[in-house]
């Protein structure tokens, strides 16, 4: 009797489940583009039917449209959107602290159900931050967030914000809980991840899990900070805090999807009664509330700024947002 070659049989039962496993990992980890900026496509396509200047944010404690700064100007280039803007200490934002520039998509992206991907391909370079005024205050005007820096960020109600923050030289983490007059408590921490030189194009990735109510910071590809909700973030990265009763909470409707170039000037200034010489620093290991600023500190405040400002060059190359299940 001979024996019958089964091989043929085997080969098919193994393709068969060979393309099965391959659908049902299709199915696991199927996503949907939702949005996709390429900064060095089209430039003659306007911007105004994917971006939007954030200057209607609708403000929770008086139901009306808040007016953003628009301290800079854009232009579409080769290497991708092109922003420049030199701070001033008269354009800061009502709404959001240190707004010298904010502009979002013009969609909004619900972060239910899965996971919300959101990855930019940007670079920032900070002219003249080592001509400050600030004398000893500062420890190194090219990794310090106050005198400028530029944001990747993710703005969810409630005046959460989760953000990439780029100076010359060090890319941050930041997670901001925002004061509002029913909830005045607020709380901001900011985590070193890597860093960098001016001028660098890095991807930055935000990974919003639903499931796990967790949020991911990835740096070229670089897993390199984690939130989840009802954790608590290590001291030693609060740099202001307010009250006692600012709580973090992982988004659970819309968000909006943002850049920005900021300034912090309003730290350095004396405090409401103070002489000129008594600065409000910001002190990782202190951290204080950032009071008010009385005449006094305005009117130094102009004397101070009106010699210096820095150049903040921003560079876009892409922005693209996926539903991952």
């Amino acid at each position: 009797m001979q024996s019958q070659d089964t091989t043929p049989g085997l080969v098919a039962e193994f393709s068969m489940q060979l393309r099965i496993l391959l659908a049902l990992t299709a199915v696991a980890s199927a996503s949907t583009k939702l949005f996709e900026y390429n900064g060095s496509g089209d430039l003659t396509a306007p911007l105004e039917e994917q971006f939007r200047y954030l200057d209607s944010l609708y403000d929770e404690d008086t139901g009306k449209r808040i007016p953003q700064a628009r301290n800079g100007v854009m232009c579409r280039t080769a290497e991708g959107l092109v922003v420049g803007c030199s701070p001033s200490q008269s354009t800061f934002s009502p709404s959001i602290p240190g707004a010298q520039f904010v502009l979002g998509a013009r969609p909004l992206f619900p972060v239910q159900p899965g996971s919300l991907a959101i990855e930019v391909a940007s670079s920032v370079h900070i002219y003249g931050v080592e001509n400050h005024p600030f004398g000893d205050k500062v420890k190194d005007p090219h990794t310090d967030t106050r005198l400028a820096c530029s944001t990747i960020a993710v703005i969810a109600s409630g005046r959460m914000f989760f953000s990439f923050t780029f100076t010359n030289e060090m890319i941050y983490a930041s997670v901001l809980k925002g004061s509002t007059k029913s909830a005045p408590s607020a709380l901001q921490y900011l985590i070193p991840l890597i860093a960098t030189k001016a001028g660098v194009m890095h991807k930055v990735k935000f990974i919003f899990n639903d499931d796990l109510k967790r949020i991911d910071w990835l740096v070229d590809e670089q897993s390199l900070f984690s939130w989840q909700q009802d954790t608590v973030i290590d001291k030693k990265y609060l740099i202001e805090q307010i009250g006692e009763d600012a709580v973090l909470k992982f988004p659970t409707n819309e968000v909006v999807v943002a850049t920005g170039i900021f300034t912090f000037w309003n730290d350095f200034l004396p405090l409401e009664g103070e002489p000129k010489e008594h600065t409000a620093v910001l002190d990782p290991a202190t951290p204080e509330p950032n009071f008010c600023l009385s005449e006094q500190a305005q009117n130094a405040a102009k004397s101070i700024f009106k010699d210096w400002s820095p150049e903040v060059i921003l560079t876009i190359k892409n922005i693209t947002v996926t539903r991952e299940y």
